[in-house]
């Protein structure tokens, strides 16, 4: 905080801004002093009318706005440092005011802006990553507010590591703030955030809010026990009772387009959390509505643009030469607080493809039928081997593990009847996840080996009015739809079957790659991946691969890995990789 020392000499004093504010709105060139002031004299019943320079109140009004000045008075105020982000000498050229700031305040403010050069806390030695140089950066500008108690949006592309640069800047920060910090999330990121921890710091504790309302308020109790707790906006909403009496050190919001509506029950309950410190992660372009922007600011720094009211009569209501001043202005302001690179800002900086691993859990719907399905599948199997042999029932095999990826996908593909699209927790996940890549202009490529799975996320994208393109098998003009894709940047998506698409395709006209089932053979998913990342390809690519925890897909990601440069030879289909598994692998892939 700072402090304000306001003198105030002439007519205008004690008249509140708020009826200033009115005036200039309305362009009303007087006003009624004695209303004003709420101030009575028996001898003048009629009262005195200030006549006003609209164009001089209304950079007065405009400046003490900024300021958080409600009255003009003599009076002292304390006021936030962030409200000094945008405030100078210059602001007050050509008006009545007398300005002046202590040499204290003004290299706090220069430090605010960058224009002071500090020395950085290096990485901790915890952290298991290799930086590059644009990440440093985020994690010294992170620093940078936190050495003033200021909040900012980390608003890097997609895949550009925002996660690991908050898990710096939440470790960093516990060296002198033992209190957990609080990570909100979509629902289907809880369990990648508490992977994502564990691989970039294995040392921080970190405990998922979920399940039953009973097990969440037992969880949150136990908090202070955790480095990081992870929750989702909607568990957020149901139980913010429990988390009012915790003062959390990080509280940072993942996908923060969950609150860009002020007037959801997502914006309210996440602005009600105690932090000392608030961060925003969205890798979606934040300049796509302005009032998104307020509401994106009324949780980091409540105040810092205004009342709503006023920051719509300022940046959306006017037009011409006046709003073209105003945006310059209000880009001046947010600039401090916000970090945002994209892909070809810092390509020299990437490798040739960012792996992005999501994972999930079941839906409850799926873990029964999951569980029910393997437990069955393997007293069958392991009769039908003592009985043949298990090189005699490799087709048995290959049919049980294919059933145990589909629930993973989607109950309806296993069942073969329509399902509830909420009946899928990795199928939600990549709603969500499609949701953002759209919004953020990215052209997108989903994989899928089951035809059946395309078709539903085919009949999704059509009620949700989303273009998209779709390849598989039975599609006889594969190459005038693939030029069609490439050339057409109205078209975000392209749902192709990993057997028609996964080679001989050119798809250079999308940056992103989703591998929504697992396949036997990284080599495999490498070749569809390739498909969007080669000679041609301008962009940075992401590839993400969606896995669900506890099943058979997260064993299989084990396997690869254990056997990786092990097996020389390409497996191109299923049918070869069961060949290649041993009796006592099938048994841990059935494992529940």
């Amino acid at each position: 905080m700072y402090e304000i020392e306001l003198q105030v000499d002439g007519a205008l004093k004690g008249v509140r801004m708020d009826h200033l504010w009115e005036c200039v709105a309305s362009k009303r060139a007087f006003i009624e002093l004695d209303s004003v002031k709420k101030i009575k004299k028996v001898s003048d019943k009629l009262g005195k009318i200030l006549v006003l320079d609209l164009d001089r109140i209304s950079a007065i009004v405009q400046v003490f706005d900024e300021l958080g000045i409600t009255v003009l008075d003599d009076h002292k105020l304390e006021r936030p440092l962030w409200s000094l982000a945008n405030i100078d000498a210059s602001n007050f050229e050509g008006l009545p005011i007398e300005f002046s700031i202590s040499d204290k305040l003004s290299e706090i403010r220069k430090q605010m802006l960058g224009e002071k050069n500090l020395t950085f806390t290096p990485v901790p030695k915890e952290i298991n990553a290799t930086l590059r140089a644009y990440q440093t950066d985020g994690i010294n500008w992170l620093e940078r507010l936190r050495l003033m108690f200021l909040n900012g949006i980390l608003a890097d592309d997609m895949g550009l590591g925002k996660t690991l640069q908050a898990i710096v800047a939440i470790t960093q920060n516990r060296v002198k703030n033992k209190a957990p910090s609080l990570i909100v999330c979509p629902t289907s990121l809880l369990y990648n955030w508490k992977e994502e921890c564990s691989k970039f710091n294995p040392k921080l504790k970190v405990l998922v809010v979920d399940g039953v309302p009973t097990n969440r308020k037992k969880l949150i109790d136990n908090a202070a026990a955790y480095d990081v707790i992870v929750t989702s906006y909607t568990l957020l909403q149901k139980d913010l009772d429990n988390y009012k009496a915790i003062v959390f050190s990080y509280l940072v919001l993942d996908e923060a387009q969950h609150i860009k509506n002020r007037g959801t029950r997502n914006a309210k309950s996440v602005k009600m959390v105690q932090s000392e410190y608030r961060l925003i992660l969205s890798g979606t372009p934040i300049e796509n509505s302005l009032d998104e922007l307020w509401s994106l600011f009324d949780f980091l720094m409540p105040g810092f643009l205004s009342t709503y009211d006023r920051f719509v009569e300022k940046y959306v209501r006017t037009s011409g030469a006046a709003l073209t001043k105003n945006l310059e202005y209000l880009r001046k302001k947010i600039a401090p607080f916000i970090m945002r690179r994209m892909k070809a800002d810092v390509l020299q900086d990437l490798p040739p493809v960012s792996e992005i691993v999501y994972h999930c859990q079941l839906s409850e719907l799926q873990m029964e039928l999951y569980k029910s399905y393997a437990d069955s599948a393997r007293d069958a199997l392991v009769k039908l081997v003592k009985k043949e042999g298990f090189d005699r029932v490799q087709i048995h095999v290959l049919a049980t593990l294919t059933r145990l990826k589909q629930i993973c996908c989607h109950p309806a593909i296993f069942a073969k009847e329509k399902a509830e699209s909420g009946d899928s927790a990795k199928y939600d996940m990549l709603l969500e996840l499609l949701q953002t890549l759209v919004e953020g202009k990215h052209k997108t490529v989903i994989f899928s080996q089951y035809t059946r799975m395309l078709q539903i996320m085919r009949s999704d994208l059509e009620q949700k009015g989303i273009r998209f393109l779709y390849l598989d098998g039975s599609t006889k003009n594969r190459l005038e739809v693939v030029k069609h894709f490439n050339e057409d940047a109205t078209i975000p998506v392209f749902l192709v079957s990993l057997k028609a698409g996964g080679t001989g395709l050119n798809l250079v006209g999308a940056d992103t790659v989703i591998h929504y089932d697992m396949w036997w053979n990284p080599a495999v998913e490498s070749q569809a991946t390739d498909r969007v990342h080669r000679l041609g390809q301008k962009n940075s690519v992401s590839a993400y691969k969606l896995i669900t925890l506890g099943t058979i897909e997260e064993k299989i990601a084990e396997m690869q890995n254990r056997k990786k440069g092990l097996v020389k030879k390409v497996v191109s289909c299923d049918d070869e990789a069961i060949t290649k598994l041993t009796w006592e692998e099938v048994l841990e892939l059935l494992k529940t």
